[in-house]
Parts: C-alpha cells; structure tokens; sequence
C-alpha cells in the first residue's frame, strides 16, 4: 500500500535479515534521523519544569526485583513521596489488608503470583475499593499492551524504564485534588541545600546511601563515552543521587 515491499535474507543457523526501502516526500529541513535526540532533550525538559509534589499521597509500589523498587522510589522522591514497597503479591495483599492506599503500581511478571492474579485477589476479596488505582508496571511495551492491561482491570499502564513524565502523569490522574500541589526545580533546590548533608545507611541494599548534598562530585562523571548519561539522568528525573546509584 506505501509501494514498497519487504525482503528476506536468511540463512539457516546463522539468522535472518528483513529490510525495506520506503521513499516519502520530505515535509521540512530537519534531519528525520534527529527525531532521538529530541527525544531526550524534552525527557530532560519534563525533568526541569514544574512538577507535581504530593507529600500526603499513599503510595504501595510492588516489584520482586529490589533494585526496579529503589528506581521507582527514587523518581517518587522528587513528588514528596516515600512509597511502601512490595518484593511479591503475597507482600502486597499482607499490606493492603494493614493499610489504605492511594495508588498501587503493580509489576505483571513476578513469580509464584504475577500481577493480574494479585489485582484480581485484591478486587475479590474486596481489600481495595474505586478510590484506589491499581498502575500496571511492565516491560511488554508493545502495542496493544495498554489495551489489554485495562481489560484485566488495571487503571493506567506503566511501561519500563518509566519515563519521569508518564509516572507523573498517572499521579495526576489518580489522586485526590486535595492532595496535589506543585513545586519548581528551583524550589526543590532551595529545600535540599536547607537540610543538612547527611550519608544513610540501607541495609536492604548493603549500600552507603548520599544525599545530594554529599554525593562525590568525582563518581558522576560529566562524560562518558560509553553511557548516555542525559537519557539516563532523564529516566531518574534529573536525580544525580539516583543516577549514580
């Protein structure tokens, strides 16, 4: 339909390759192949601009991989939140039973009991009611994916690595209105510098944690040949702490 065809060339064993030629008009003087670049730059834009801050929000995010938790914490920092976290469904229904949450952010592949079964023990046994959303977190990025996570019954959809803006997004979403505020990057800079620089210990991880404040300068480096380090401070919110870690 778009005149053009797909070719095949594979040898057995060895792989395949599938390739086309496609010609179309050109609609302006900028490079299609920049369309990345920009990308990144609006990903680190989202990460500078007025944000929303919800302190008081209740927040459960479940995942039986530690360090997807810590990453999904640490982009919740900047939101005011310090989220209960859940290593399995067994977890989660143990602290849903104790208590009320806004949000739940639910990974789907976890053993012994995924997602979509702990969403429908949560929903049959009547643990949570309308005014708490359950958020699919999932690496199946692929289309349709959205469709069928809110056929099984999920509020919202949450793609891996979480993007800072669509996180944001479903709190916006999903929260009461009373609870929302906002706050600027300019703001938030203002509060950490008042704090005083302080270096946790987290046994959970067996690591030194570093507040920003304290976070050597020589362990995040200003360039890296061999990592992307604006996509990656885009994927941790703009968060050195977090990238670093």
């Amino acid at each position: 339909m778009m005149g053009s065809s797909l070719d095949v060339k594979s040898v057995y064993g060895e792989g395949s390759t599938f390739s086309f030629y496609l010609q179309q008009k050109r609609v302006g003087q900028e490079n299609i192949g920049e369309f990345d670049v920009h990308h990144h730059a609006d990903m680190h834009k989202s990460a500078q601009e007025r944000y929303i801050y919800v302190p008081d929000a209740r927040i459960l995010v479940v995942d039986d991989n530690k360090m997807n938790l810590k990453v999904a914490s640490g982009l919740l920092k900047r939101n005011g939140v310090v989220p209960d976290t859940a290593l399995s469904g067994k977890e989660c229904i143990e602290l849903v039973k104790k208590n009320k949450y806004h949000i739940i952010f639910m990974d789907h592949m976890m053993p012994d009991m995924d997602g979509i079964e702990t969403l429908q023990t949560l929903r049959s046994g009547g643990l949570i009611g309308e005014d708490t959303a359950v958020i699919a977190m999932t690496a199946n990025a692929v289309m349709g994916a959205r469709d069928s996570y809110l056929s099984y019954g999920f509020e919202g959809y949450l793609s891996k690595p979480i993007a800072v803006d669509k996180l944001e997004n479903e709190l916006e979403k999903h929260l009461p209105q009373h609870l929302i505020s906002y706050r600027t990057n300019e703001e938030k800079k203002n509060s950490d510098s008042a704090q005083e620089s302080k270096v946790e210990r987290d046994d959970s991880m067996n690591e030194i944690t570093y507040t920003p404040a304290t976070m050597p300068k020589s362990g995040f480096p200003d360039n890296c040949g061999f990592l992307d380090i604006q996509l990656g401070m885009g994927y941790c919110g703009g968060d050195k702490e977090l990238y670093g870690r």
